[in-house]
Order: C-alpha cells, then sequence, then structure tokens
C-alpha cells in the first residue's frame, strides 16, 4: 500500500494491516463466537374443513454456548391470533387495520395440545403471558455447554383467516410460524418476542426435516428438496413442457 502524494510505502498502514491480519488468522487467540444449532423433525396434516392443523414436532437442541442452560424459551405465535389483547391486535388497531378487532372468534386462531416429552418422560413447561405466545420449558436435566437434549411434543393449530402472514382464505392457505419454536438465545441470554404484523424475528439456524400430509387436490409451494418422486416427475415434466413452448 503507498502513500499516494509521495509513491513511497506508508508503513503505518501496512503496520496496521500487518496486525489485523494476525488478529485474523491467529488461531491462539481466543474465538468466542458461537450460536446454538436447533434441529426441527415436523410431522403435520391439513384438516382443510375444520381448517387445523394437527401434527408432532420433535427438537434436537444443542448448546454451543458456554453456559449451562436449565430451561428452553419457546414461542407459540399462532396464539398471537387468539385474542384481541395480543401484541399483534393491538400494533394492528395502532395501524388502522380494524379487520381482525371486528373478527368474529370462528375466524380467530391458536396453538394448543402441547405436551412435551424427553427420553419418554414428562417435561412440565409454563406461559410467561397471558395470550401463551412465550413459554418455558424445563428440562429434566440442566444441558451443559457442548451437550444435547431431544423434546418432543404433539401441537394443533386452529388457523385464522388471513389478517397476516398465517391465514386462510377459504381453501387457500398461507402458513408460516405455525408450530412451536425454540427462541435464539446467544450472549445476551433468550430473546422471546410476539409475534407482529410489522417486524421480522430472530431465531437460531438448524435443519428441517417436514413431513406434510395433505387432501388429494392440493399443491404446496415452499423452499427445500423434495421428497415424493411422483411429484419431482410431474414438476420436472411441467419445466420442460414450459421450456418448449417458449416462443424463443
Amino acid at each position: 500500500m503507498q502513500n499516494l502524494m509521495t509513491g513511497r510505502p506508508n508503513s503505518g498502514i501496512y503496520l496496521a494491516s500487518l496486525l489485523l491480519l494476525m488478529l485474523i488468522t491467529n488461531p491462539a487467540l481466543p474465538q468466542d463466537d458461537w450460536q446454538q444449532t436447533i434441529n426441527y423433525k415436523l410431522d403435520v396434516t391439513l384438516d382443510d374443513e375444520a381448517h387445523f392443523l394437527r401434527g408432532q414436532v420433535t427438537i434436537q437442541y444443542v448448546n454451543h454456548s458456554p453456559d449451562t442452560l436449565q430451561q428452553l424459551y419457546f414461542h407459540c405465535w399462532p396464539n398471537a391470533y387468539s385474542s384481541k389483547e395480543t401484541p399483534f391486535a393491538r400494533q394492528l388497531l395502532e395501524n388502522g387495520k380494524t379487520s381482525f378487532h371486528f373478527a368474529e372468534q370462528e375466524a380467530m386462531g391458536f396453538l394448543d395440545s402441547l405436551s412435551f416429552t424427553s427420553n419418554g418422560e414428562p417435561l412440565s413447561h409454563r406461559f410467561r403471558d397471558p395470550h401463551k405466545e412465550i413459554g418455558i420449558l424445563a428440562l429434566e436435566e440442566p444441558l451443559p455447554p457442548g451437550q444435547r437434549v431431544t423434546v418432543r411434543t404433539p401441537f394443533r393449530v386452529k388457523i385464522p383467516e388471513t389478517f397476516s402472514r398465517l391465514g386462510h382464505n377459504k381453501q387457500a392457505y398461507q402458513i408460516s410460524q405455525w408450530y412451536p419454536k425454540i427462541a435464539a438465545y446467544d450472549e445476551e441470554g433468550w430473546h422471546p418476542m410476539p409475534y407482529l404484523n410489522q417486524g421480522e424475528y430472530y431465531n437460531d439456524f438448524g435443519r428441517y426435516e417436514v413431513s406434510i400430509t395433505l387432501p388429494s387436490n392440493y399443491k404446496v409451494g415452499a423452499t427445500g428438496r423434495l421428497q415424493n418422486p411422483a411429484e419431482k416427475q410431474r414438476l420436472q415434466q411441467l419445466s420442460k413442457d414450459t421450456r418448449e413452448a417458449m416462443p424463443f
């Protein structure tokens, strides 16, 4: 790197760059960065007459933090649609959106039927808020750094009519934030938060294995790797037909 005025090497900038390189590459220096891993296995079935999802979730939680965890915070975000007093409902009203405020009870939604277990043993849980959006799951044993725990629970979701991200318009469904989800944990601790219409969600990364059972007349739009051979073949043929029909 050179001084643009003299053309001579700028030793101060070079020294700073060298020190920065040493800081980045020296493996002897402490590495404090970490992130929890949460892997989900979900099996869910749609009831398109009563507008329910019924499912099971298996969650593997890997503790990469330096802390021993006594409990796991989790979200039940469909419960944002269970009352007209939730943070979601209040935010809609503050923004002048009144459809949810005046909605009938049958148009609203919720998540229930939780029964957590680990290694076949029941686990207790409680909710931190009156609307049951933020739960606290007590672990059977403390979870030390570097260890993992697997928990399971059934769950049921009443899908609301479409007021926000999660909803249905008759038999057309937009499904998001629909299962019990572990909250993010980082160097600042737990980050439980309510579901909102405006705003995004802070969560840890993980792997998802999802099985969705639907009536035969439905098509699914989703990310991930499709596992059904017949559906793969149908989509490949549709893509081929589309390309052949292109005028260019």
